[in-house]
């Protein structure tokens, strides 16, 4: 955005433990680390504090904007930082749950299969269900919140 070579760092919300392990050794507050910073968090996109970052720098547009009486970037700024909380709050306190009832959904659907079938004694029927279910177990492990990564995309 215009007047703002590199964005602001700005984690460590109040309150919040947000990039402690993460950005271990680093300081927020000094300019020097902001490079070592933006690139740690780049690396991990998949994290709350990835989301943390882009909140604080939208907050750093939005800001600007005001400033400059920007009617239209700061609504387009206020728009990203509200998504970003939300993924924010999404990881911070909502993934595992979800995930684990992506889950659990696979395995009931799986033992409703075989409640519905354990009389059918058609082995091609039995060859196309284990193949499909080995296949959605592949794709996503019974445990998913712990190996699994997705890269986010803010959506403007």
């Amino acid at each position: 955005m215009r007047g703002n070579p590199r964005p602001r760092v700005a984690l460590g919300l109040p309150g919040s433990e947000c990039g402690v392990s993460l950005l271990k050794g680093l300081e927020l507050s000094n300019p020097d680390d902001t490079d070592q910073i933006i690139t740690k968090l780049e690396a991990h996109q998949d994290s709350a504090e990835w989301w943390a970052f882009l909140m604080g720098t939208f907050i750093s547009f939005l800001r600007d904007a005001v400033e400059t009486s920007d009617v239209q970037q700061a609504v387009s700024a206020m728009g990203c930082v509200e998504r970003c909380r939300s993924m924010l709050l999404f990881k911070e306190h909502l993934e595992e749950v979800v995930w684990m009832g992506q889950s659990a959904k696979r395995v009931v659907d799986i033992l409703h299969a075989w409640d519905n079938n354990k009389t059918n004694a058609d082995e091609g029927f039995w060859q196309i269900t284990f193949r499909e279910t080995s296949t959605r177990f592949r794709r996503s492990s019974l445990f998913p919140w712990s190996s699994f990564r997705r890269p986010h995309t803010l959506a403007a």
